[in-house]
């Protein structure tokens, strides 16, 4: 698998992790009742987990995109 798709596969994941915590809160109750409650916080965490898991592979695509960029220039 070569980096490009790789830092794809990454931001998918993060994209899928973003939209599970946004289904769990809309699904969620902030009422006291603990089976139906979620984590507010928790899920806090995860969001800034993905956003930051999402950045990482961004820069690993543009890191890939000049490195390729370099190399053509090189060739041609």
């Amino acid at each position: 698998m070569d980096l490009p798709s790789i830092a794809l596969s990454g931001m998918n994941r993060a994209q899928a992790t973003v939209e599970a915590v946004a289904t769990r809160v809309a699904r969620g109750s902030v009422a006291p009742a603990p089976a139906d409650t979620v984590d507010l916080g928790h899920q806090a965490v995860d969001l800034l987990q993905a956003r930051l898991n999402f950045a990482a592979n961004a820069k690993a695509l543009k890191g890939a995109d000049q490195m390729t960029r370099s190399t053509l220039e090189l060739l041609g």
